[in-house]
């Protein structure tokens, strides 16, 4: 497979997506803040972060490694490491490692590669995995809870 080909992208849901902006803005009073020393400053700053963070919020497959993007950190796992791919109630996509706790992907509900549903996106990760040589469980019918431990605030 192609190393530099992505050929998966999963970004957050779209409402998520409309804080960078207000982020921004509020990113750019707190560092205006700081030249007059205002205690209000490190707020605006910490809340401008977490709202610019949507702009690499998300999840994207190149290769065969499975690239995922939180607000502060960043993982990667290979999929052949990969044993179970869902969708949580809370319609949160999930990866389960060979070993390891689950991965809940908060950051990931739309398909930006193409037109589909997250369902599409669950099924295109597994049809990677498998091609890389993953040993997958069988896939679900239906929304699941995560199996137990799980990261808790990673896709945030």
């Amino acid at each position: 497979m192609d190393t530099e080909l992505t050929t998966l992208i999963v970004r957050p849901r779209g409402w998520q997506r409309l804080q960078r902006w207000p982020g921004m803005v509020i990113l750019g009073i707190g560092i205006w803040s700081l030249f007059f020393a205002d205690p209000w400053a490190v707020a605006f700053i910490a809340l401008g972060l977490w709202g610019t963070s949507e702009m690499w919020r998300g999840i994207r497959v190149t290769g065969d490694t499975l690239h995922m993007q939180g607000r502060i950190v960043r993982r990667t796992l290979p999929l052949a490491q990969v044993r179970q791919v869902g969708i949580a109630p809370s319609r949160s996509l999930w990866v389960q490692p060979e070993e390891g706790p689950t991965l809940l992907l908060h950051m990931a509900e739309t398909r930006t590669d193409r037109p589909g549903s997250l369902a599409d996106a669950v099924d295109r990760l597994r049809e990677l995995a498998a091609g890389a040589g993953a040993d997958l469980e069988p896939a679900l019918e239906e929304p699941t809870s995560p199996p137990r431990p799980t990261t808790r605030f990673f896709g945030w």
